[in-house]
């Protein structure tokens, strides 16, 4: 009897949240029988939860799956994916792990049907794929991107967490969503620092200092951040724009640098979208 082709399956959701077909369950449940019906072994699972298919080296267990894959060290034939798009929504990155993965002769194989690389016809269609699967998510970015600019112009919050002395205010409708009032459990708080650094101590330190020597502390909130005043607190809470009415969106972005990493930089003053 022929011993049966061994697989790996990678496993992939953008977010904590299990969308319907897409989370890891469902997903599992489709490449099992992708791999009972080849009559194909599993010999591991790698997956990565809540981690976006942009960038390959944020995803560890894909990482961990390709240095398996160049090590050969369990002579699989195969990757099995749900679809393409978990492998990897960068065209270039999609294509470059392929041609990694079929240099120690392993393919991609979806449970879609779409992809099968071990083909020339597969090889061509992941070509096409992979390029529309990274037009799909430029297109999502963009969409983000300009619903969080008019969230600004709105005088909307885009963060998670209010700034300490707010809170968000609990939204009824998605008109709503994003709109800051004062925490007045927290607001002394920020009151106090603003006085102190105009009226007396002029500088981060020396606010701080005087705040600590004085016995003042954060509310712990929900994140469960300690209540401890430093330096560093007192200079976020001088120099955001929030405190003197002002939204701001868009001060940093993500770049790719020469290594494949992703960075975020701050972007120059001009590039930014401030709003009252």
């Amino acid at each position: 009897m022929a011993e049966k082709i061994k697989c790996y399956t990678y496993l992939r959701v953008s977010t904590e949240k299990q969308l319907d077909g897409y989370s890891i369950d469902a997903q599992r449940n489709n490449v099992q029988k992708l791999a009972d019906l080849k009559g194909f072994t599993i010999v591991h699972e790698y997956k990565d939860e809540g981690l976006s298919g942009a960038d390959v080296h944020n995803r560890p267990d894909f990482i961990r799956m390709m240095a398996d894959i160049e090590s050969e060290k369990d002579g699989v034939k195969y990757v099995l994916a749900y679809k393409l798009s978990r492998i990897g929504r960068n065209a270039i990155d999609t294509l470059e792990n392929l041609q990694k993965m079929q240099a120690h002769g392993v393919n991609i194989l979806t449970d879609d049907g779409a992809v099968d690389s071990a083909s020339a016809y597969g090889n061509f269609f992941i070509l096409i794929m992979s390029g529309l699967a990274e037009m799909e998510r430029e297109n999502i970015l963009a969409q983000t991107f300009a619903g969080r600019v008019q969230k600004a112009v709105e005088g909307r919050y885009n963060g998670g967490q209010a700034p300490y002395g707010y809170r968000i205010k609990q939204a009824k409708t998605k008109a709503e969503r994003g709109i800051l009032e004062i925490n007045e459990d927290e607001a002394p708080l920020i009151r106090l620092i603003f006085d102190r650094y105009v009226n007396y101590e002029k500088g981060d330190g020396r606010v701080a200092e005087y705040l600590v020597t004085h016995g003042y502390e954060k509310i712990t909130r929900e994140n469960g951040k300690l209540q401890f005043i430093d330096e560093s607190f007192v200079g976020k809470v001088i120099t955001n724009e929030v405190y003197c009415g002002k939204m701001v969106y868009g001060k940093r972005t993500n770049v790719k640098r020469a290594n494949g990493k992703v960075s975020t930089i701050r972007k120059d003053k001009s590039e930014w979208h401030i709003h009252e």
